[in-house]
């Protein structure tokens, strides 16, 4: 929404190769005011170069990646990771999958967190790995583990849902390094 606005794009948002955009001078695009008056400059040019053009798989499975870390289960990603044409920023990714289909943790840890009726979340299970790294498990239509529990990496933390406030079965994953949320696909092959 940020980018949109300060570059005068409509929806549905489209990029070229090579297109110079304006970015904010605030990298958390979660924030959605600039807080730079009308008419003052908020941001600087920046030129995009030209890249060949790189389609993203849009099925993922459960494989290791390059950092130890895993799919927590199969099927397509419908919502990447960024912010969104709402002006909304996916701090994760969502992936379709069947309904009550496994989700295993994406690798070794201890669960920090189980919730129930979580706002937008339905049910949660938060993962702490070593390095500061906690992954996050959305929407599950039932939960397997409690908090304390040690897992290894493919253990099975519940299954694939609609709770929250979603209208079809999947998962929202997320990986975040201190707080900072990280795009999975950076971390999985």
């Amino acid at each position: 929404f940020q980018l949109a606005q300060l570059n005068n794009l409509d929806a549905p948002f489209e990029l070229t190769v090579g297109q110079k955009l304006q970015l904010p001078l605030s990298l958390d695009f979660s924030i959605l005011d600039t807080g730079v008056p009308d008419g003052a400059s908020p941001a600087v040019a920046v030129s995009v170069p030209a890249q060949p053009s790189q389609q993203r798989k849009k099925f993922v499975a459960p494989k290791l990646g390059a950092n130890g870390f895993n799919w927590p289960v199969e099927g397509e990603i419908i919502t990447e990771f960024g912010p969104s044409a709402r002006g909304v920023h996916n701090d994760g990714v969502n992936i379709a999958a069947n309904l009550g289909a496994p989700v295993i943790v994406s690798a070794n840890g201890t669960v920090a967190f189980v919730g129930d009726n979580i706002k937008n979340f339905g049910k949660l299970v938060l993962v702490k790995h070593d390095r500061g790294i906690i992954t996050a498990y959305a929407h599950l239509d039932n939960i397997s583990v409690n908090e304390g529990d040690v897992l290894a990496a493919g253990d099975t933390v519940g299954n694939v849902g609609s709770t929250g406030r979603v209208s079809s079965p999947q998962l929202h994953f997320e990986i975040r390094k201190s707080r900072q949320p990280i795009d999975p696909r950076s971390l999985i092959s």
